[in-house]
């Protein structure tokens, strides 16, 4: 009899040393991945993960939620704690103001941003529709030879004006309804930025910015747009005064590199999620990852958030409104 009893416990104690391994290796696996996307390395896998921190963070807490019926409990703390830390990182990845600021017209002043080449109706329908928003500032993105020619007309109602023009993605160009006071075009690392100061009133100047960059696609690009951003913000830190920049990466808006530019520069997203400003909202949109953002520093704050859409409901750029914050 003593024999098939110890054998039965051999089999007992076998189940729970392997119910406890089991344990261990995905509580590993649920540390290493968030630690992941919190802290990334430079190499290209952490890279190629870091549009799914939304999708990490949901089966994070459905992972909880599972081991919470099983009454593992091991499980249910690491997997709730892993979900709160990458809900941290995205709400600070955007604007964390719970409400946007009361709007004030004596310190107003608003801005356009957008990609008319993604447009997809006719060049002049386009131009007549960022007219139509009436916006103190229309910076352009991917702006080409054939959108300086379009771009004529805007002129009328924007006299002031600096433009980049380029053949490839890069181009840009800003038009403003106020007085350009000086502009500055300097390029770090094959990507180039659109840098000028307007004249809000007889005291107070704003200093606005444009940059954008291809996809990055392997380890030296990250490269160059990290030493491209960190250049920048060596250049943003000594202004004074307001500070609006107009930003198109093509990387998500908590990854390592637009974190750390935020961090040097103080400058804030006017996002307050990734799908703030959008009519049409579905649950899967919860899961994508704005393109364009416009960032300002703290003596800005933003009283309104769109995105701006061509007839058929396709977005081709984002639309704010901003205040100056008194002294």
């Amino acid at each position: 009899m003593s024999e098939p009893i110890s054998v039965k416990k051999a089999a007992h104690i076998h189940r729970i040393v392997r119910h406890i391994g089991l344990q261990w290796a995905l509580a590993s696996v649920l540390v290493l991945v968030t630690s992941l996307f919190l802290f990334p390395p430079d190499h290209f896998l952490a890279r190629w993960i870091t549009p799914y921190a939304t999708h990490w963070m949901f089966f994070c807490l459905a992972t909880g939620i599972v081991f919470m019926f099983l009454d593992v409990n091991r499980i249910l703390y690491l997997s709730f704690g892993c979900a709160g830390l990458l809900a941290l990182l995205l709400q600070y990845s955007f604007n964390p103001s719970i409400a946007l600021a009361r709007e004030a017209g004596d310190r107003s002043f608003s801005l356009l941003f957008v990609n008319p080449a993604q447009s997809q109706d006719r060049p002049a329908e386009t131009i007549d529709k960022i007219l139509a928003y009436a916006a103190d500032v229309v910076v352009m993105e991917d702006f080409n030879s054939d959108w300086n020619v379009h771009s004529l007309r805007l002129t009328e109602q924007y006299p002031y004006f600096q433009k980049m023009i380029r053949e490839d993605s890069l181009g840009k160009a800003i038009f403003s309804a106020r007085r350009i006071l000086s502009t500055y075009g300097p390029e770090f690392g094959g990507i180039p930025a659109l840098l000028c100061q307007i004249r809000y009133n007889d005291t107070l100047a704003l200093n606005l910015g444009a940059c954008s960059s291809r996809p990055p696609l392997a380890v030296d690009d990250y490269g160059r747009l990290s030493g491209f951003l960190d250049s920048l913000a060596s250049m943003i830190q000594p202004l004074h005064g307001p500070v609006l920049m107009a930003i198109h990466l093509n990387i998500e808006p908590w990854s390592r590199e637009l974190r750390s530019f935020k961090a040097r520069t103080g400058l804030v997203s006017s996002r307050r999620e990734s799908n703030e400003g959008m009519d049409e909202k579905s649950v899967l949109s919860i899961f994508s990852s704005p393109g364009g953002e416009i960032l300002f520093n703290r003596q800005v704050e933003c009283s309104h958030f769109s995105v701006f859409t061509d007839s058929g409901r396709n977005p081709i750029g984002i639309f704010g409104k901003y205040q100056f914050r008194r002294e």
